[in-house]
């Protein structure tokens, strides 16, 4: 019968099976260390993170480095060069007046480019210069979930809906 231990971190098993290559999940550590490709750690956070003593650590950081996984950012930092799955990736709505004029449009791109850099997903609407058109936008995002930065209890949120759909369709949704 095998036991499944996990280690200070509480990710990886302590005790190898046979077929386990510690180095290997010792790695998978070190990336899963990095929240985002723009986040950069030195040695000491990252072996606090995998719960590694900081020789370990730096010689997985350098082989990592060689083989292009992560990247030196300055004299002491690194930075990852994948997305692992672990991370959580966020997702956040702009609306804009409308993309005719330069100042929207610059405002847009900087957004865009911002969270590219970020790993943030960006939902970006067009509002046409209309208030309906900004509430129709504003119900289309809570009904795709995950559109908006405020937490409303679900009562509100409903009565909310309700409220959108009754002023800008004219009926319930």
């Amino acid at each position: 019968m095998e036991q499944n231990n996990e280690s200070k971190s509480g990710r990886y098993p302590t005790r190898k099976r046979s077929y386990t290559v510690q180095a290997v999940v010792r790695a998978v550590a070190v990336l899963n260390a990095f929240a985002s490709t723009s986040e950069v750690l030195d040695l000491r956070v990252v072996a606090e993170r995998v719960a590694l003593n900081k020789g370990t650590t730096f010689r997985l950081l350098e082989t990592l480095v060689e083989t292009g996984l992560l990247e030196r950012a300055g004299k002491q930092g690194y930075r990852s060069q994948i997305q692992t799955t672990r991370a959580k990736r966020f997702r956040i709505g702009y609306a804009s007046q409308s993309h005719v004029l330069p100042f929207t449009a610059a405002v847009s791109d900087g957004l865009i480019t911002a969270a590219a850099a970020a790993n943030i997903e960006l939902l970006i609407l067009n509002n046409k210069f209309s208030a309906k058109t900004s509430l129709q936008n504003g119900l289309c995002t809570r009904k795709w979930g995950r559109g908006h930065i405020t937490r409303l209890s679900e009562k509100w949120r409903e009565q909310l809906d309700s409220a959108i759909c009754e002023r800008v369709i004219g009926r319930d949704c």
